[in-house]
């Protein structure tokens, strides 16, 4: 004859399923009646991300970093300027450096601190910083000027380093040459330029080829550094506060519109709209 089953829940399981539901029904009544500021949680991404939606040009002083950080969408084309490989009969002194650098040779002038140097070969009165992208571009004249010297840099007043017809250690420096390409090298991967371009259609068809003509590039608005350089040489700049960050974040707005748009390259105005 065989036992009856026994039915009956051990005491130690009826324990752990009572603990178990105790539990949940705390922890459920914490989170309906906490605040939901406490327990969101806000993921902002690592880098800041462009947006699509068109930007109002605000010019207040709050505003002067934004506005300065701009994304300008500008598609790039061939430039038969700075594709021009022989002097012009109408615009003979129409060089790359004319094109692309202010007079100031995209210097910043400051004023003059105890901790200034005399120099016995400029009679600048006070202490010259370099901008970068000015740094760049006379980097890229250097080796443009090996190719096509006869438009690549002024011939009188010339800003740049690299003269090729002034002799000295400025002709033929494969050193100064070799930092060139490096310090450009570094700054494009810098800059890190994700704008995807087209292979080139050849009666209808795609090629392998891609010459990067018509796409369009995400830029910050150059004209701001044109503007701050030149406005600092006719007023040096105090640069007592500058603690390392670059000219948007240093100025902000504070030499826009400076310098009369006649006197910049238009080179720099392409793509920008302006209220």
């Amino acid at each position: 004859m065989s036992k009856p089953t026994n039915t009956t829940t051990p005491s130690h399981i009826l324990v752990l399923i009572l603990t178990l539901s105790i539990t949940l029904s705390l922890l459920l009544l914490v989170l309906v009646l906490t605040p939901s500021s406490i327990v969101s949680i806000n993921y902002s991404p690592i880098c800041p991300q462009s947006s699509s939606i068109p930007q109002t040009h605000d010019h207040s002083p709050q505003n002067d970093h934004a506005h300065n950080n701009e994304i300008i969408h500008r598609p790039f084309n061939e430039d038969p300027d700075l594709e021009r490989i022989t002097p012009d009969a109408t615009h003979p002194n129409l060089d790359w450096e004319t094109l692309l650098i202010p007079p100031t040779g995209g210097t910043i002038l400051a004023k003059t601190t105890a901790n200034t140097i005399p120099d016995a070969e400029t009679v600048v009165d006070g202490e010259v910083y370099g901008i970068s992208m000015y740094n760049q571009l006379h980097c890229l004249l250097v080796i443009r000027g090996l190719v096509f010297p006869e438009t690549s840099q002024k011939k009188v007043n010339s800003t740049s380093e690299s003269r090729l017809h002034g002799g000295g250690h400025e002709h033929g420096d494969r050193a100064h040459w070799a930092h060139c390409f490096d310090y450009i090298a570094q700054a494009i991967i810098c800059a890190a330029d994700d704008a995807i371009e087209q292979p080139i259609i050849e009666n209808g068809v795609k090629t392998h080829n891609i010459d990067g003509i018509g796409a369009v590039h995400q830029c910050r608005d150059a004209r701001v550094l044109w503007e701050a350089s030149s406005t600092t040489w006719e007023n040096p700049l105090d640069m007592s506060s500058w603690k390392g960050e670059g000219v948007r974040s240093f100025l902000g707005d504070k030499f826009r519109g400076k310098v009369d748009p006649h006197d910049m390259s238009p080179l720099y105005s392409l793509g920008v709209e302006d209220p």
